[in-house]
């Protein structure tokens, strides 16, 4: 015989999770909602999620099926949580803010409103991204990195094989960007590119990747500040 899951109504979700506040809202049976939680209205929570004490959730927040939300975390309204991500203890999400499916956000992040975030994102401790910043698949931020707005907002690009991120070293007070295993500054890139690139046969691999590199730090220069 097979068990069928389903959604409870406010009644039934109410009754279920005595301990926390719920407004009209969609619930899954299958979910955990610690004490203290407050749910606003019309927010929808997904099959396996898990919602960890002290969490307030906004109005019409999505939670995706097997997402984890740590003690502490607040979502303001209109957010979209997909399935299988993970948010640390204590983070803040703006308004209006995407994340995509199985990306990790570490504790105290605080994501900025209108701001998108790509599938299988690592955001270490403490980073800040401003409002309407946009963050790709596989990108990576580093602990305490700020991720300024440019323009329509910064895309820091990476992938599994060539990942990307940046940080801010407080020992130089250097904004580092990594591309593949090279950490180096803005003004390094620049100039391993102007001096490097001539080395390289028109077609290979390395100089596309130099020439992509050059062009990447040429537009988001503006975007990145300590």
């Amino acid at each position: 015989m097979i068990t069928t899951t389903r959604f409870l109504n406010i009644e039934e979700a109410r009754k279920k999770f005595p301990h926390a506040i719920i407004d009209d809202i969609i619930v899954h049976e299958d979910v955990h909602i610690g004490e203290n939680v407050i749910i606003r209205k019309y927010a929808r929570i997904n099959v396996n999620a898990f919602i960890s004490n002290n969490v307030s959730i906004k109005e019409r927040v999505l939670i995706g099926a097997n997402t984890y939300i740590g003690e502490g975390v607040s979502i303001s309204n209109d957010a979209y949580i997909s399935e299988s991500v993970c948010i640390e203890e204590n983070t803040k999400i703006g308004s209006n803010v995407y994340i995509d499916a199985k990306t990790h956000i570490r504790q105290n992040v605080e994501i900025g409103k209108r701001a998108y975030i790509g599938a299988k994102v690592r955001i270490n401790t403490g980073a800040f991204i401003h409002d309407g910043a946009r963050i790709s698949d596989g990108a990576s931020i580093r602990k305490d990195a700020i991720i300024k707005k440019g323009g329509e907002g910064l895309v820091l690009h990476g992938s599994y094989k060539y990942p990307a991120s940046v940080y801010f070293d407080s020992r130089t007070e250097e904004i580092i960007i990594r591309l593949g295993c090279y950490h180096r500054t803005i003004k390094e890139w620049e100039s391993d590119f102007d001096n490097n690139i001539k080395e390289f046969p028109r077609g290979s691999r390395e100089r596309e990747a130099r020439w992509k590199t050059f062009q990447f730090l040429k537009k988001w220069k503006p975007c990145f500040q300590p």
